[in-house]
């Protein structure tokens, strides 16, 4: 993988937006692909890709409702530039879903600090590519530093094909209790 990164910020009307970029040119090891019959070769080899990100984030100075709101949007994009598995062997399962986890997507995040202890989350990551997604909803509270405890829900969406939509059957509800030390 070569690639490069960076992050800064913008002044806008008085308010500051962070900002970030990441660009990666992957190159997958298929050098010992050769050495497996040929029937399976087709699967076992990857196409190199770019995969892209850009993003911006802002903490409102203003508290909404008596409390701090965080923001945070992100664009990913990735992009094969060889077709080397694109002819597929023995081995693939026909009737699942074909697709690149991170093709074209947007991330939006958004974080309510309610108190220190108290804190309100959604986070949707969504594919323009597969039409589908994933909305990730939670509120968490930390009794001490090292014990914490949430409750949310995940609800899958869109397209039966894509990444997330092929989950659109097991959305759920989680809770989680932990203790670090």
């Amino acid at each position: 993988m070569i690639g490069v990164d960076g992050a800064g910020s913008v002044d806008f009307k008085k308010e500051t937006f962070g900002t970030r970029f990441e660009i990666a040119y992957n190159i997958p090891d298929n050098s010992r692909v050769s050495e497996v019959p040929a029937e399976h070769q087709a699967d076992l080899t990857r196409n190199n890709f770019i995969q892209a990100v850009i993003g911006v984030d802002h903490t409102l100075q203003k508290k909404v409702y008596g409390t701090v709101l965080y923001l945070n949007m992100m664009y990913i994009h990735a992009q094969n530039t060889t077709d080397r598995n694109y002819n597929p062997g023995a081995l693939t399962l026909e009737g699942l879903p074909n697709f690149t986890p991170f093709d074209r997507n947007l991330v939006l995040y958004v974080e309510d600090r309610i108190t220190p202890e108290l804190k309100v989350s959604n986070a949707f990551l969504g594919s323009f590519e597969n039409i589908d997604g994933v909305n990730s909803t939670s509120v968490s509270y930390s009794f001490t530093d090292n014990f914490k405890s949430s409750v949310g829900f995940d609800w899958f969406l869109g397209r039966q094909t894509g990444f997330y939509g092929q989950y659109s059957d097991n959305s759920r509800y989680t809770l989680n209790v932990s203790y670090t030390f």
